[in-house]
């Protein structure tokens, strides 16, 4: 059908003062400033010439509009505008007496992440409890936000009643996130006064003003508005919102990074890592079976955000498209001569200056001449992507500092003079990118994490003692081990069950081969066969896992081997019965009863199934040793069993019997690390209740 266009004839059109590209598909600027210049709006690019009657500027409407490449255009209602006077308008806190705020590379990550700081250190109190039914005594919890500039040391806070009097000052040089205030009565308002002791210093006035006011619903004191004062000016934190906008050199307009609360204090902004790049594709031949796509690629964009810097993978390729654009200019110039309407000499000179504006860029930008003067078609290919790379990950930043209600203030792009760029960044490749290192940033990755240092140093610690008494055990030093009851009576045990002339039952837990307890019962059982086939005593060793059934039947015949009883060994006596739990427990329930076992072992890892085992096992008579790290378990077979191993008893007793150099030098080093552990717990506490911290901030707190 054919379009039908209405004419319209509007007294008072809306006229265009500002124009964007949206950004798509990231989530582009949701502010925007005019500038006026005695009151005029001028935007050559853009075909924008308004100028605004300052005197009357009540009587404006304002409308906003999207259009798409179709053409449709959708408007929002017509507002008038709000006027406000510039100190009405919020502020960004500043960073420090050189930046307003600051954009570092963050460290210790793999180079994924820049780091946006700005403003001072903030504390807010987020919630308090009674500590006793008289009201007299409560605690406050807080919160507080800082970046990785301001160092806190100390954070004092004064707290004053309803009539303005001061009842307590507290230092809190250490903050774990928690006050508890004694009252002369109970209140139904306090107020608070919060100041920082910083590295470095703070410099002028700043501190934090928050009360606690009584809530008859939840009838406990809820924290108010957060007011912040700094050098005669002040705010209500809780009403902004700071939003970080960034831009590399591929994008045309600032996009969202993040919006985030008006406490916080530094961002951390992802730069991810690209692992894929998509093509369109541009040809397709159904005989070879073949798609082709374009070499060519954009690298970045020009310095003044106008036109495509454009690569190609081919050196041949890219020479061809100057030659193509030389065509072009020919073609256009043979128009011109012959064109027979002023429009169409018109197109043909746009065109013309086009293509020799992209001449001029093939061969006078930096990145794409270098790349035109390397020859290798791999080292070519590396140049431009290692330029496309940088160009895609080295962003520029401004902040925005909102109330959500069109009360706003921008700051300019950060920038720093020193330029300094990563030093994976050769000159060959910064020097396409002038503006890196000063507006522009790119994430640098790291080696090491430094704040995993205590860790290091605690392997190298662990690792040095586990080598040194190997080598002890190693030359038959003595290292002692405590002695624990149920390895003492296992002799006793297994003599018990000789004398009855009655078998031993030995469960090695029902988890499978990985778990750790399951190897210390295994090693246990070596040990008991071991005994048993010096006083020929019969041993039964049901299984649950099947992986475990070969390693606990060779263990066994090994422990015969060593005994000088090979001929006592007898496979059958190892045996599986079930991967199901209860079934498992139902048949070592059957084989106690049946066989009158007279001493059990259960050495493992156990699950529910215990109690019931041990239960039977204890109306059979027989003697019962356990040992588990299992904490839910550990309960009932301390309540049924004789003796019991609990935790790292296990493992010590593995270590005991065997008296192997590799199990009794670890398990030696082990104690003598928790001794050191418990020297640094004792030195932080005594540090700590001095007000010297640097012990305790010295270890990560994650």
């Amino acid at each position: 059908p054919e379009t039908e266009i209405y004419q319209v004839d509007v007294e008072n059109p809306a006229e265009l003062i500002f124009n964007r590209y949206c950004g798509y598909p990231y989530t582009p600027s949701q502010i925007a400033t005019v500038q006026l210049e005695n009151g005029k709006v001028v935007d050559e690019e853009n075909g924008i010439n308004y100028t605004f009657d300052l005197d009357n500027i009540e009587d404006y409407y304002f409308v906003f509009s999207i259009d798409d490449r179709d053409g449709y255009e959708t408007f929002t209602e017509a507002h008038p505008a709000e006027i406000i006077q510039s100190e009405t308008l919020p502020k960004i806190p500043e960073f420090s007496q050189n930046f307003l705020y600051k954009v570092i590379d963050r460290k210790d990550d793999k180079g994924d992440y820049n780091r946006v700081m700005w403003g001072k250190p903030v504390v807010a109190l987020t919630n308090s409890t009674y500590l006793r039914e008289d009201k007299t005594k409560i605690m406050v919890n807080y919160e507080m936000y800082t970046n990785e500039y301001y160092k806190i040391h100390d954070v004092y806070f004064k707290v004053y009643n309803e009539e303005g009097k001061l009842i307590d000052d507290i230092n809190e040089y250490y903050q774990d996130r928690k006050l508890k205030i004694t009252l002369e009565k109970p209140s139904n308002r306090l107020s608070f006064v919060m100041t920082f002791n910083t590295n470095p210093d703070i410099q002028g006035e700043y501190r934090l003003e928050q009360e606690l006011v009584y809530d008859t619903q939840s009838k406990s004191l809820k924290p108010s508005k957060l007011f912040l004062v700094s050098n005669g000016y002040s705010e209500i934190v809780d009403n902004y919102k700071y939003s970080v906008y960034k831009r590399n050199y591929t994008d045309e307009e600032f996009r969202l990074s993040k919006r985030v609360a008006g406490m916080l204090r530094e961002l951390d902004d992802n730069i991810p890592y690209e692992n894929a790049i998509f093509k369109g594709i541009s040809q397709c031949d159904m005989e070879k079976g073949l798609y082709y796509a374009s070499p060519s690629f954009v690298i970045r964009m020009t310095n003044d955000k106008k036109d495509y810097i454009v690569g190609n993978l081919y050196r041949e390729a890219a020479e061809q498209t100057i030659v193509d654009y030389q065509n072009e200019i020919e073609k256009y110039q043979a128009l011109i001569d012959t064109a027979l309407t002023e429009q169409a000499r018109m197109q043909a000179e746009q065109a013309i200056e086009y293509y020799q504006k992209q001449i001029e860029l093939n061969k006078e930008n930096y990145i794409l001449k270098t790349a035109a003067q390397i020859n290798g078609k791999d080292s070519r290919t590396k140049f431009l992507d290692k330029s496309r790379r940088i160009a895609n990950r080295s962003f520029e930043y401004k902040l925005v500092k909102s109330d959500g209600k069109g009360h706003f203030v921008e700051s300019s792009i950060f920038l720093t003079e020193d330029g300094k760029k990563p030093e994976e960044i050769t000159q060959k490749f910064a020097a396409g990118f002038p503006t890196l290192g000063k507006t522009h940033y790119y994430p640098k990755p790291n080696w090491f994490q430094s704040n995993k240092l205590p860790a290091l140093i605690a392997t190298l610690i662990f690792g040095t003692l586990v080598f040194v008494m190997i080598n002890r055990a190693k030359k038959g030093y003595d290292l002692y081990i405590r002695p624990i009851a149920g390895i003492e009576e296992i002799d006793n045990a297994i003599g018990r069950a000789t004398e009855m002339g009655r078998p031993i039952l030995f469960v090695p837990g029902l988890s499978s081969i990985q778990d750790v307890a399951t190897l210390a019962g295994l090693s246990i059982l070596g040990r008991v066969a071991k005994k048993a086939a010096e006083y020929d005593t019969k041993l039964l060793c049901p299984v649950r896992d099947p992986i475990v059934l070969p390693i606990a039947q060779e263990t066994v015949r090994e422990a015969h081997y060593e005994a000088g009883r090979p001929d006592t060994f007898d496979k059958n006596n190892v045996f599986f019965i079930t991967t199901a739990q209860f079934a498992f427990v139902a048949g070592v329930n059957g084989v106690m009863i049946r066989e009158k076992t007279a001493t059990n072992f259960y050495m493992g890892m156990f699950w529910a199934e215990a109690l019931i085992m041990t239960e039977t096992g204890a109306t059979t008579g027989a003697i019962q040793i356990a040992g588990t790290d299992a904490v839910t378990q550990i309960p009932f077979f301390i309540t049924t069993c004789d003796y019991t191993l609990i935790g790292e008893e296990l493992y010590a007793a593995s270590a005991y019997l065997a008296h192997e150099p590799l199990m009794m030098g670890t398990l030696k080093a082990q104690d003598y690390t928790k001794f050191l552990i418990i020297i640094f717990i004792i030195a932080g506490t005594i540090l700590s209740t001095t007000h010297l911290t640097f012990l305790i901030n010295a270890f990560p707190e994650k």
